[in-house]
């Protein structure tokens, strides 16, 4: 009941948010105008703290509907290789702008077919490279492959500046982050993909590249069949 009553009032709270990003932006425009320079600029200041808390409760919003609507999606059988090449296409500008290396490699050169629902599971890919982005780092790598438990596996490390020992315990939960301009809704996105894929994800305690890592681990489709 506080889930579904915390995704009405998301909802709700989308509508005049947009409204007043939409009013914040025009009027921006309009400060434009203004020949006082020092009114102007305390103006724009002021408009620019508005739009950006606005865009950031947008986040939130946008991100806390997403995780209510979990479980609505279709699984149907996917190559993961395929979905991680999607995700990084999406995400060429971004890798680009940041000037950060990325690669993946995949364990053996048999196909690693799962079982999701692939616009979330990419959505899911996303965030984690988004963080790994956001770490300050200069390399990302991927790994993915099958383990000898017959699951599938995604790995992503980074040699960012890590995650405190002291946030450790609460990454996986909703609102709780690090980041100055954070939702905290992230990784609980991640998590949720996961296990509604049968599946579980994990922060890993040390990695080859020495910041961040997180492992997903998921059945394939065969075994599932």
């Amino acid at each position: 009941a506080v889930g579904r009553l915390s995704a009405q009032v998301a909802h709700e709270v989308r509508n005049p948010l947009h409204a007043i990003g939409l009013e914040a932006e025009l009027a921006l425009e309009a400060a434009g105008a203004i020949e006082n320079s020092s009114r102007k600029s305390a103006i724009r200041s002021g408009l620019g703290a508005i739009l950006g808390a606005v865009d950031r409760l947008e986040k939130i919003t946008e991100n806390y509907l997403k995780l209510s609507r979990m479980g609505t999606g279709e699984r149907r059988p996917a190559e993961l290789a395929d979905l991680l090449q999607n995700t990084l296409a999406t995400y060429a500008t971004a890798i680009e702008k940041a000037g950060v290396r990325v690669d993946w490699t995949r364990q053996g050169d048999r196909p690693v077919p799962i079982r999701v629902d692939p616009t979330n599971f990419e959505q899911a890919i996303g965030n984690l490279l988004t963080n790994a982005l956001q770490s300050g780092c200069r390399r990302i790598e991927f790994r993915i492959g099958t383990l000898e438990s017959g699951r599938a596996y995604l790995r992503i490390e980074d040699d960012g500046s890590g995650v405190p020992e002291s946030a450790r315990e609460k990454l996986f939960t909703p609102f709780s982050t690090t980041k100055a301009q954070g939702t905290g809704l992230g990784l609980s996105f991640v998590k949720k993909v996961a296990e509604e894929s049968g599946g579980e994800v994990r922060f890993l305690e040390e990695t080859t590249l020495g910041g961040a890592g997180f492992e997903a681990v998921l059945p394939l489709s065969e075994a599932e069949a």
